[in-house]
């Protein structure tokens, strides 16, 4: 037998049992991928699941820089109690007695516990669901616990949630997240912005059911990038308080307020108002200011006068009859309030003063034919077409009812037209604005460590909304005159100049049942100054029961004043020049100035030329008039010396928080605007880390 007769056999051998084993392994893949598969995979999903680990949200900023929303991280802390080696028990009583320093209760618990766990060889023991990264922090440098977990036992899972620095303030219009994404206001409709990366974390269930996160070099999530809002922190705080108040004396059921920068369409604060089951008026969470549609009434009669100014067919000083202050229409009868029925020929500008639902009546059906006619060629083009492009979700356009023989009228006496608050006063700040359309807008840029990555620049919608610049310049005085003559008197103010129109509705029953003849809402919007216009605002307050027949004239144009005479004091520029024999304006016509520091408010005086007497004993005063200057009165010490606590009534906060806090006291404060009551009294004997209670209004 020759050498290839013999290792041929062994060749065939060797190949045929490749073969059985080939066949065995690919009879084995199809037995797991078809019969098997299904419990392995089942088995797979039962120990193993994959995490989504998010980069940290990014910040929401004032338009200052001064941070509303930043993340925080709190931490679902546990120890695996079978991890502790032997010869690390002697250090066991050093470490529960840090943890109870930490968490609470005794070393001697925590000690308990986790010689029970290793009793019943239990690898899990809950140590807190909520703990903040400084408790975090503290637990990591306990004996035993700050080696990593496979030695020292402590795993503690990471869960992102938002902080409102500024308690609720706005918080309706920044919104809120849920599970680290934007479920409302401007938290969803940046997303995309403000979430940072994720990566996909594996984590295993040990041998008594708990996932724990596999070990393993991990890439940290990129974070979020920062939203600038246009939001003004002062201003804010001054619309909020003046809108919470309003509602209170109204015994209103909601209110919203908007302030708004004419030159840009920035906003500037946006508040929003709910009276809740207990009797109080607190920060709603609804955005009644962008979603909820109405119908405003008279605040929609300057858009129909303006039509006509600019088509030439009527001038401010148009005589109309209004008769007895009825007028029938197509067997519907409009009717002007009873007080205004001495004035029977009246021109369009005292129509506008009074709020004449008669001469709105007469003007509309004398010089259009159809409703389409006024609205789809002037009203749309003012603003009331589509949403007004505020960047928040879920407002809607203007909702028009459908048209019948009384749409003409109703229109032009603000029904049959369902608008939100923002929609009209972007109409009212185009009027400020010498008839150019700005987009409104509340965010400014979006950065990222400091770097501007975005920057959203004021948006010209439209340069004119009229063909005649003539007829916005008539409008204006006329609303200027509304003020100082007509139903908004409760808006004039000695300090500042406001034009603007108040609005008084019935609120329309959604059920079908019709107008409610006893539920109103009452509105002003308007713009100051009215001779160089800075702000737009707009006070929207519904179902007011304070007075017996509330007005928007009673009950929203004083909140529009006090907003106005308030923000005096941030923008003292805003004050009217003194007369040239330098006359002091009268005492009652000052506005309130809170106790500060002398420099900040003689820095704010002498911007407004007004004189100043200095006081050279204390830096901290309360302005007082004084003849024809502002003395800096101390109104009694401040100081009560170096053991007694300060006297800090009506201060701002931030002021107030200086003075404590630099003697070494805590604080705790309760409202907002100025310190109207502390605790204890100034005067009072200091003592270490003692508490000062501050109540604001």
């Amino acid at each position: 037998m020759d050498y290839r007769s013999k290792i041929l056999p062994r060749v065939h051998l060797i190949f045929g049992l490749f073969c059985i084993g080939g066949l065995m392994i690919v009879f084995s893949v199809l037995k797991i991928r078809l019969s098997d598969g299904k419990a392995y995979a089942d088995q797979i999903k039962k120990n193993f699941r994959v995490e989504q680990q998010r980069g940290v949200r990014g910040n929401l900023l004032a338009v200052n820089g001064d941070i509303l929303v930043a993340p925080t991280v709190t931490y679902d802390a546990s120890l695996d109690p079978m991890v502790i080696q032997s010869k690390d028990l002697p250090d066991l009583p050093a470490a529960c007695s840090c943890i109870a320093d930490v968490i609470g209760r005794t070393g001697d618990y925590w000690e308990g516990k986790i010689l029970q766990k290793r009793a019943q060889k239990s690898k899990f023991l809950r140590i807190h669901s909520e703990l903040s990264i400084q408790q975090y922090k503290q637990l990591k440098k306990c004996p035993i616990l700050q080696r990593n977990k496979n030695l020292g036992g402590l795993i503690a899972r990471p869960r992102e949630d938002r902080l409102y620095l500024h308690d609720s303030m706005a918080k309706v219009a920044l919104g809120i997240v849920d599970s680290g994404r934007g479920k409302r206001g401007l938290e969803i409709a940046f997303e995309s912005q403000l979430s940072g990366d994720s990566l996909d974390v594996l984590y295993k269930r040990d041998s008594h059911g708990t996932f724990l996160p596999e070990d393993g070099p991990r890439r940290i999530p990129e974070p979020g990038k920062d939203l600038v809002l246009s939001l003004d922190i002062p201003a804010q705080e001054i619309v909020e308080t003046v809108l919470r108040n309003c509602v209170k004396r109204s015994a209103a059921d909601h209110g919203s307020a908007i302030l708004m920068e004419v030159a840009t369409g920035k906003v500037r604060a946006l508040a929003n108002m709910k009276r809740g089951t207990d009797g109080r008026v607190r920060n709603s969470s609804q955005n009644f200011a962008v979603v909820e549609q109405l119908e405003l009434g008279s605040v929609m009669k300057p858009p129909a006068i303006l039509s006509l100014l600019d088509q030439g067919k009527v001038h401010p000083n148009t005589e109309l009859n209004i008769g007895n202050g009825i007028r029938v229409y197509h067997k519907k009868a409009f009717k002007d309030p009873v007080r205004f029925h001495g004035d029977s020929v009246v021109t369009v500008a005292r129509a506008l003063q009074l709020s004449s639902n008669v001469a709105m009546v007469d003007l509309m059906s004398r010089h259009y034919q159809e409703p389409e006619d006024y609205v789809d060629v002037y009203l749309r083009g003012y603003g009331f077409k589509q949403a007004s492009g505020l960047e928040f979700q879920g407002e809607i356009a203007p909702i028009y009812a459908p048209y019948s023989k009384l749409s003409l009228p109703s229109l032009g006496i603000g029904y049959e037209i369902r608008v939100n608050p923002m929609q009209v006063l972007n109409f009212y700040n185009t009027v400020a604005n010498d008839g150019t359309f700005m987009k409104p807008s509340i965010v400014e840029a979006v950065i990222k460590e400091g770097e501007l990555l975005e920057e959203f620049n004021p948006d010209v919608i439209s340069s004119s909304i009229v063909k005649h610049p003539s007829a916005i310049s008539e409008l204006q005085r006329m609303l200027k005159d509304v003020v100082a003559k007509g139903t908004a008197k409760g808006a004039h103010s000695p300090m500042i100049p406001i034009a603007g129109k108040t609005g008084t509705a019935r609120i329309y029953d959604s059920t079908g049942s019709g107008w409610e003849v006893e539920d109103y809402v009452c509105s002003f919007v308007g713009y100051f100054p009215a001779d160089r216009p800075k702000y737009s605002c707009i006070v929207v307050v519904n179902y007011p029961t304070i007075p017996s027949e509330p007005t928007g004239g009673k009950v929203a144009a004083p909140a529009v004043k006090e907003i106005a005479e308030k923000m005096l004091v941030l923008h003292p520029e805003l004050l009217p020049r003194l007369e040239e024999n330098g006359r002091l304006v009268a005492e009652e016509s000052m506005p309130e100035i809170k106790s500060a520091m002398q420099q900040d408010i003689v820095q704010i005086l002498q911007a407004s030329n007004i004189p100043v007497e200095l006081n050279e004993s204390t830096e901290w005063v309360r302005p007082k008039i004084r003849g024809s200057v502002i003395a800096m009165d101390d109104g009694g010490p401040i100081y009560h010396g170096e053991n007694r606590v300060p006297d800090v009534v009506g201060m701002g906060i931030r002021d107030a928080l200086y003075i404590l806090e630099n003697k070494g006291m805590q604080v705790a404060a309760k409202g907002k605007g100025k310190v109207i009551e502390q605790f204890p009294a100034p005067g009072a004997s200091y003592q270490e880390n003692m508490i000062v209670n501050l109540a604001l209004q």
